[in-house]
């Protein structure tokens, strides 16, 4: 038993597997940053026909900031995907990188989402976080060194989300549990 956890995949094998995937990856990245892009479009059409219904929304304005970034950084996504899918000079690491950032990207807005809509209440969060989390899980194929990245980024997250507004200490130790578990 123990020898099916220490196997290692030939080198062969490996590299050929990591290629695959860094593209498969980047063609995911491209995907999902064309829906963000074009629901946060449809969403500020929706703001702009309906100002008057819309502004009356708790926090409007921080959604309308998280409109703005994921507006401004869709079409960057989207473009470095397609460069980045296209181009035989971007190794499997860079394609990696952009993973990365993407998947920080993705848990950072669906944080900041269900965050504000959450009344800048962590604990009432969990919803979207964990969409954020099963989104980054089931569309992209990780290095376990990534994974951890990503898994203290979302931790780091979740314990920014606590510092911010006042919540006694208690509340706070259950929250950061309930993060690291995620």
């Amino acid at each position: 038993m123990l020898d099916l956890l220490k196997y290692k995949t030939p080198e062969k094998y490996s590299s050929d597997f990591k290629e695959a995937y860094s593209y498969i990856n980047v063609r995911q990245i491209k995907i999902l940053s064309t829906a963000i892009f074009l629901l946060a479009a449809i969403l500020r059409i929706f703001a702009v026909i309906f100002y008057d219904r819309m502004s009356g929304i708790p926090s409007f304005h921080e959604y309308h900031v998280s409109n703005l970034v994921q507006l401004s950084l869709g079409p960057v996504f989207i473009v470095l995907s397609t460069i980045a899918a296209r181009s035989r000079s971007w190794t499997v690491t860079q394609r990696n990188l952009l993973t990365l950032l993407f998947a920080m990207f993705l848990l950072s807005i669906c944080f900041y989402i269900s965050y504000v809509y959450s009344q800048h209440n962590a604990k009432n969060t969990m919803t979207m976080f964990l969409i954020g989390i099963v989104v980054v899980s089931i569309f992209f194929s990780l290095e376990f060194k990534y994974i951890l990245i990503l898994s203290f980024y979302t931790v780091f997250l979740f314990v920014i989300g606590m510092i911010v507004p006042s919540l006694n200490t208690d509340q706070k130790i259950m929250n950061t549990g309930a993060a690291v578990i995620l």
